[in-house]
C-alpha cells in the first residue's frame, strides 16, 4: 500500500472514530443531544465516501481488516481517555495482537 493510501486510511479511521464518539456522546444522557447526534451521522457519511476512495485503489481484503483492527484500537483508547472506560488484561493482550496483525498487513 503506498504512503498517499496509508495517510488517507489513517484520516477516515479517525474521522470514523470521531462519529463513533459523536454519537456516544449524543446518547450519554437521558435527553438525546441533537448536534452530537447530527455531527456522528455526518462524521460516519464522509467516512463512508472515504472508504468508497481508498476500495476503488486497495483490495477489500486488505482495507476491511485493517479498518476493523484500526478502528477497535482506537475506540479502545478514546473510550480509556474521553470516558475514563477500563480494560482488562486480557483485552491488553488483544489490542498488541490486533496491532500486531495490521503491522503485517500493511509490511506485506
Amino acid at each position: 500500500m503506498n504512503p498517499q493510501l496509508i495517510w488517507a486510511f489513517i484520516l477516515f479511521s479517525i474521522m470514523g472514530v470521531f462519529g463513533d464518539i459523536a454519537l456516544k456522546m449524543a446518547g450519554a444522557k437521558a435527553d438525546t443531544h441533537w448536534t452530537w447526534l447530527i455531527v456522528g451521522i455526518l462524521s460516519h457519511v464522509t467516512t463512508g465516501l472515504g472508504w468508497f476512495y481508498l476500495l476503488r485503489r486497495e483490495r477489500l481484503s486488505t482495507i476491511g481488516p485493517m479498518l476493523t483492527i484500526t478502528n477497535t484500537v482506537l475506540i479502545i483508547v478514546f473510550g480509556l481517555l474521553l470516558f475514563q472506560e477500563k480494560i482488562s488484561s486480557r483485552e491488553a493482550l488483544a489490542i498488541v495482537f490486533a496491532v500486531a496483525s495490521l503491522t503485517l498487513l500493511i509490511k506485506w
